[in-house]
């Protein structure tokens, strides 16, 4: 064994406990995303690594950013569209959806005139207006509100962000490449080979010698770590999104009914939040600068985003006040503030893209760690007890 992999091997070890020594603090909740930015941190900090090293850690890195697209589309259940109708909780997302579109734009172009660096404002505003499911859906789990109309509400409100924003991002970062249009133009092209894919699936699904060669649960496991494997390299090849691309596949696994899906979905997590995942956002907070927050301006700009961002969320959900009352309404603003996923990657891929200066993606990746440490104790803070 190379002494390259032995450390990665140590790695991987110490940033379990670390995040599980995190997780144990009282009163705090602290997401396993943020405990492995943080553990990303101190070893940049007091670990001295080779150069052979940092890059493992960096390709593998990159892998987990993959998979983390997958899982973020295979967590949009579109399940929840069809049970809502068009009132109720539909409705009401729809109705935070609006006035967030045009609170970030409004936030972004402000933000993008005020900061020195300048930050692409459209970017800016897909930021703004994101919110993480990854933090939201736990979150509900866990207060028992999965099933209650403003649980529904804010889930399909975040459903609708996520997907959103993937895809306008995606576009937009190839929009700032060397070949813009012609990469543009394959984003759009891999967008069409999704839903060519996914109709694909959908009509050997009724094909009775299909479904019997589909295979067992290990089978079908490998064949849709094949196709994230496939889309992804295929992006790249053509200079689209590959961001995009491995959310699609899960999209379209999420879409797909077939038998012992929820086996096949506790497997991609086992993977994914276990091990390539964590070194993703292990390989985020290794490329974070602190000198950078040394200069005083980073103390004038970190308040200024948090405070836009749960600005424009709690604008947003406003208008619910009369159907949940001032509480539950404030409540919800606030859970939806947090961003931490799509801030991350969309960070790191507009300053590679040199749409974010390098310290302008720092700030968004401790930015999007504290909104995502405030939002779920305020959120459970503030609601209080369930009105009846």
């Amino acid at each position: 064994m190379s002494s390259t992999v032995q450390v990665f091997l140590w790695i991987i070890a110490a940033s379990f406990f670390f995040a599980s020594l995190l997780g144990t603090i009282p009163k705090v909740t602290i997401p396993t995303a943020v405990s492995y930015i943080l553990f990303g941190i101190a070893l940049r900090l007091w670990i001295p690594l080779t150069l052979r090293e940092q890059q493992w850690i960096g390709h593998m890195g990159e892998v987990g950013l993959l998979y983390l697209m997958f899982m973020s589309g295979l967590e949009i259940n579109f399940a929840h569209l069809q049970k809502s109708g068009r009132s109720g909780p539909f409705q009401q997302s729809l109705q935070m959806l609006v006035p967030t579109v045009w609170l970030s734009l409004a936030g972004g172009f402000a933000l993008a005139l005020v900061i020195p660096e300048h930050p692409n404002p459209w970017l800016t505003a897909l930021l703004l207006s994101s919110t993480s499911l990854s933090i939201v859906l736990p979150v509900l789990k866990e207060a028992d509100l999965l099933e209650a109309d403003e649980g529904q509400a804010l889930l399909l409100y975040s459903l609708w962000t996520d997907l959103g924003v993937i895809i306008l991002a995606s576009f937009l970062l190839s929009l700032h490449t060397e070949n813009p249009w012609e990469d543009a133009s394959w984003t759009l092209v891999t967008l069409l080979l999704a839903l060519a894919l996914y109709g694909l699936l959908m009509w050997l699904r009724t094909l009775p010698r299909a479904r019997a060669r589909a295979g067992d649960l290990e089978h079908r496991t490998r064949g849709i770590i094949a196709a994230v494997a496939a889309f992804g390299a295929w992006a790249d090849w053509t200079g689209s999104q590959p961001i995009m691309a491995s959310f699609l596949i899960g999209i379209i696994v999420s879409l797909i009914p077939f038998a012992f899906k929820s086996l096949l979905k506790q497997a991609f997590y086992a993977i994914g939040y276990s091990f390539l995942i964590p070194i993703y956002f292990i390989s985020v907070g290794m490329d974070l600068n602190p000198s950078q927050f040394t200069h005083p301006s980073i103390w004038f700009k970190l308040p200024l985003w948090v405070l836009v961002a749960f600005v424009i969320k709690l604008a947003a959900v406003w208008p619910l006040r009369q159907t949940y009352g001032m509480s539950t309404t404030l409540a919800t603003g606030i859970l939806s503030s947090a961003r931490l996923g799509l801030v991350v990657v969309l960070a790191d891929a507009g300053a590679k893209a040199g749409m974010l200066a390098p310290q302008t993606a720092d700030t968004l990746v401790v930015f999007s760690i504290i909104t995502s440490l405030l939002a779920p104790p305020l959120f459970m803070l503030v609601r209080g007890k369930p009105q009846t």
